[in-house]
Order: C-alpha cells, then structure tokens, then sequence
C-alpha cells in the first residue's frame, strides 16, 4: 500500500511539474525550430522549394479547386497566373505583409527562410523549373 501511495504521488508530481505533459505548447513551426539566421537559398527551384511552401499554405485557398470562392479567383496551382502574381510583385507583399492583402488571410507570417526563398525563386526569373 505504501508503494501505491508512493507512485501516485510520485505522478502527480511528475504532471505538476510538466515532466510528463504530452500536450504541444507550440503551435508553429517557428516556435518549435526558431530561424537561426541560416538560410538555404542557393537552390529554390519551383518544385522542390517554393511549391511546398505554397501546397502547405497558399493552395487551401489558391488552388484550382479553391480559387473562385475563397482565392478571389487567383490560382496559384497554375503556373502561369503564379508567375504573373510573382513578377508583378504582389506574390511576395502579400507573404511579407507589406501589400493590401497579407497572406495567408487572417494567419501569421511565413516563417522569413520561407520568405527569402520565394523572394529568390522571383528574383532569378519565377522559372518552372
């Protein structure tokens, strides 16, 4: 009986002190792997780089799919209209929230790696590459 008492109050001190919490108190990248300062930009080709970021936060909204109802008819699936909003320069005030419309609509900036490598990836032509 001893020894049961021992062990629960040994795991309540254990919860109470967060040693065994398994709960996330982080809720972004950013604060799970904070930028360092080092960024890779020396290859940010489309499909390798910049369509991840995209796929993870712009198609929700930005998609074929998605485009005429929440996207405000812009698709950046299609590489074409992509191209346009990245040469036209709104691609990149829209994720640095420095344009009209910040993005992603009502969330947190890009993490600024994320930033800098879509700012290279226009820099060097918005290629299809």
């Amino acid at each position: 009986m001893k020894n049961v008492l021992l062990l629960s109050l040994f795991g309540i001190v254990l919860v109470y002190c967060g040693i065994m919490n398994t709960g996330c108190k982080y809720n972004n990248e950013e604060d799970l792997y904070p930028f360092k300062g080092v960024c890779d930009t020396t290859a940010t080709p489309l499909g390798a780089v910049v369509e991840p970021i995209l796929v993870g936060n712009c198609y929700g909204c930005h998609s074929a799919s998605a485009a005429a109802g929440a996207g405000a008819g812009i698709n950046l699936e299609d590489f074409n209209s992509l191209q346009g909003w990245a040469l036209n320069g709104r691609l990149v005030t829209s994720i640095e929230h420095t344009g009209c419309c910040p993005m992603p609509k009502g969330g947190a900036r890009l993490p600024e790696c994320q930033i800098l490598q879509i700012k290279t990836w226009v820099a060097r032509g918005a290629q299809n590459n």
